[in-house]
């Protein structure tokens, strides 16, 4: 990590640990979409309609938090994954109030439900940097190329961190400042929806704690192994055996079992009274069993990225030739800029074809955040006029004919080549 005096190196050691947190509301499940994997649907001929009722399914959480998905859209902005992230605290736990100053370049949050500098001790990807030199805001990502890395900053001792040290001035009289900082990181797994079946226990059975402790291992001890008789039922439930809710609530049985799987379909626990009970396992599923009059119900929903999604190798290795839409998404290009510093550069915004129908027909407008250019970004409104795509405004800087503080035309050109 660094080198003390010039002799001594630190190390460090990637830890990880699988963490649940509560979130604060409800999420419907048009929000999710099953995401087309052709490794796992192909080999077994599943149509893509079918892969949301298997055990491989993956999804999509959608990043507007509304019952209408945009193709198209990849501006950076907070998400619905976002605002639950953001409410996951680091190792500074829930009283963690840490902010990102690095580079004299406060961060500020991109939430549009609040403001001010970004509470950094809590995992977010996203802020946005009000530049000194008045070339507007920068939004940036903490992970780079990386859509699903999160990060939030500590001062737990233990977390190994990093140190930059940077200086103005003449090399012979140069002003130095050293900044050092802890992350930890996070991805997102799964959403887990929880249910009162995991605590209900209508035959008041006994639960014995850990499978570990003396007192679980009664549970199955003598040979117990939940048969149905009294004397080869489970006497109880502990944490490894743990099947509390009545057989008879689900009227099929398990579904996509794997071989992998150890839970079984009905088991005989033991009540307080000794008289058999049979029960089903009352952990987290993927899928409940059937349940007579509501279905089958999926429990768990995975949205965890596969290694190297969305990258060009990964692309064309997926066996699929990609073909053309009939609509395509359209990319402008603004004008170089005038103004030095910083100099001629230019940025690009794209447009869905729905945002272009509606730009044309309907003479509407909309407001996005360009490319980086020159370590820089613009929020620019943009509109179709007379024939021409036009910046109507431009980080509510505009100069006379010019755009933006460092002086773009106000015309923006399609990029045929994109």
């Amino acid at each position: 990590m660094e080198i003390i005096n010039g002799t001594i190196p630190v190390f460090a050691q990637w830890n990880y640990r699988i963490l649940c947190h509560p979130l604060s509301r409800d999420i419907p499940l048009n929000r999710f979409r099953v995401v087309d994997d052709f490794l796992t649907r192909l080999p077994s001929g599943k149509k893509y309609e079918e892969q949301e009722i298997t055990r491989a399914a993956r999804f999509q959480l959608n990043p507007r938090d509304s019952d209408k998905w945009v193709e198209g859209f990849n501006n950076p902005r907070f998400t619905l994954l976002d605002e639950f992230m953001t409410a996951i605290p680091g190792k500074d736990n829930y009283q963690g109030n840490l902010t990102d100053e690095a580079f004299d370049l406060p961060a500020i949050t991109i939430d549009p439900k609040k403001s001010g500098k970004l509470n950094a001790a809590y995992y977010n990807r996203w802020f946005k940097v009000l530049e000194k030199d008045a070339m507007g805001q920068s939004i940036r990502q903490r992970g780079y190329a990386d859509e699903n890395l999160f990060m939030a900053m500590t001062t737990q001792p233990r977390v190994a961190g990093m140190k930059l040290t940077t200086c103005k001035g003449s090399k012979w009289r140069p002003r130095c400042s050293t900044v050092g900082q802890k992350f930890s990181y996070a991805i997102p797994l799964e959403i887990i929806f929880m249910t009162p079946l995991n605590r209900w226990n209508p035959f008041n059975l006994e639960y014995k704690g850990s499978e570990k402790e003396a007192y679980g291992k009664t549970v199955f001890e003598d040979g117990r192994s939940g048969g149905r008789t009294p004397d080869k039922a489970y006497n109880g439930t502990n944490s490894k055996k743990y099947y509390q809710t009545p057989s008879a609530f689900f009227s099929g049985q398990e579904v996509s079992a794997d071989a992998a799987d150890t839970t079984r379909n009905s088991v005989g626990v033991l009540d307080k009274k000794g008289a058999v009970r049979i029960t089903r396992a009352s952990g987290t599923r993927i899928f409940f069993p059937l349940i007579d009059g509501v279905g089958v119900l999926r429990q768990r929903y995975p949205i965890m990225p596969v290694h190297g999604e969305g990258s060009p190798r990964t692309i064309r290795g997926s066996g699929v030739l990609p073909t053309e839409p009939p609509e395509r998404p359209i990319t402008l290009k603004m004008e170089d800029a005038t103004r030095t510093p910083p100099g001629a550069h230019s940025h690009e915004i794209t447009l869905t074809p729905d945002e272009v129908k509606l730009a044309k027909g309907k003479r509407q407008s909309f407001k996005k955040i360009t490319t980086t250019g020159a370590g820089h970004q613009h929020t620019i409104t943009v509109v179709w006029r007379k024939g021409h795509w036009m910046i109507q405004h431009c980080d509510d800087t505009d100069t006379g004919k010019y755009k933006c503080l460092d002086r773009h035309g106000k015309y923006l050109n399609e990029d045929i080549n994109v």
